[in-house]
């Protein structure tokens, strides 16, 4: 009984991490192309700015709340059922100040995802024995797939994403409660410092990093869609279809991750990254059909997430027991939400005066030039 039990489990830790992306997927994909109905560029950059404002505040919260928590898969479970009511209220209003309320809603539910299920994971995985990569994985594919599945949906309006989320939230709830329970390491009423977390030097470079990384990023989820839809008029599943390919890239990651991390080391792992983020960008800057866009798409997986988990392994790796879920959610809130704050408001004025491709050069050149950074990573030795 007790080794099905342990099966079922593990069932609904890989459960969880494929429906609680394919939420995610559900927000990055298809809100920037719900905005593109009824605003501006300018309008939509700083209501995509507002949901990574709460970003910086909410998972430092939530992370405090899960580390104090009897189990973090309680408050997993909370972010998400509050999350699909907050979601599912963006559709019956598209006024501006209506969605800017919301979106404030939504992220504060929604940012804490990451860190909170990449921490249950690791944990979980680092304690007995398996393998990280493959739980990790079905987040990967479940990005991809359920974003490529709701675009099929999607060409007579946009409330089958809406519907969707509820139905894929609940899910994902249930299957954070089933999934091996993984406790919280601080004491209820102890006072919690992230002062270790700023102090520890090669974190820090790993995160600045990841700032660059999803500044970039974050532009493509932005205003990417805008141009493949009405800049170049093609149709909805090509989005969707690119969106999925763009998780191929993670697939081979995540398979050999152990290996990968081993073997490379984090250093190579976000050289080999930023290389690719430079070519990614300057083929994006010129892509103009199809075949083009959605050839470039296999190497974002070989971007961000590379980058994402070698901070996120550091933190296992380095960060005290009690500090680890506060740790992870200082990323999401400090490295990957202000990246997008700004590249949103900067990208909307940008895309105005330069075009989606010009802005794409732009981000190239930011990527090629934080390849400089690479020589501290020795120094700071984060590969030990």
């Amino acid at each position: 009984m007790k080794n099905k039990s342990s099966v079922s489990s593990l069932t609904a830790l890989f459960s969880l991490n494929f429906f609680l992306y394919g939420l995610n997927a559900l927000y990055y994909s298809f809100m920037p192309v719900y905005l593109d109905m009824y605003h501006t560029n300018v309008s939509k950059g700083i209501l995509l700015s507002v949901g990574p404002v709460v970003s910086v505040i909410a998972p430092i919260f939530w992370g405090k709340i899960a580390d104090k928590s009897s189990t973090k898969n309680r408050i997993v479970a909370l972010t998400i059922i509050l999350s699909a009511a907050a979601f599912f209220s963006a559709y019956f209003s598209h006024s501006f100040l209506y969605l800017f309320i919301i979106f404030i809603v939504i992220m504060f539910f929604m940012s804490p995802f990451g860190g909170l299920v990449d921490t249950i994971t690791l944990e979980y995985s680092s304690q007995n024995g398996v393998n990280y990569g493959p739980i990790r994985l079905m987040g990967t594919i479940g990005y991809g797939l359920i974003a490529f599945i709701i675009s099929l949906f999607t060409a007579n309006g946009i409330l089958p994403v809406f519907v969707s989320y509820i139905v894929i939230a609940a899910i994902a709830a249930v299957s954070a409660m089933m999934s091996p329970s993984v406790r919280g390491h601080a004491q209820p009423k102890q006072k919690l410092s992230l002062a270790p977390i700023f102090r520890d030097k090669g974190l820090m470079l790993i995160f600045a990093f990841t700032a660059i990384s999803y500044f970039v990023f974050s532009f493509y989820q932005n205003f990417y869609s805008e141009y493949v839809l009405k800049t170049l008029g093609l149709p909805d599943w090509v989005w969707g279809l690119n969106v999925f390919l763009t998780i191929t890239g993670e697939i081979p990651f995540f398979i050999f991750f152990g290996f990968i991390m081993k073997k490379l080391g984090k250093t190579k792992v976000i050289a080999i990254s930023f290389v690719i983020t430079v070519i990614r960008c300057f083929a994006l800057a010129f892509a103009k059909d199809a075949f083009s866009i959605l050839t470039t798409a296999v190497l974002t997986g070989f971007c961000v997430t590379p980058v994402t988990y070698c901070a996120s392994v550091y933190i296992n790796e380095h960060i005290p027991e009690n500090l680890k879920a506060s740790g992870q959610s200082v990323m999401y809130a400090f490295f990957t939400s202000i990246p997008r704050i700004i590249s949103s408001l900067a990208g909307g004025f940008i895309v105005s005066s330069i075009g989606v491709s010009g802005a794409l050069i732009i981000c190239g050149i930011i990527s090629a030039i934080s390849l400089l950074l690479l020589p501290l990573t020795r120094k700071y030795k984060i590969d030990y």
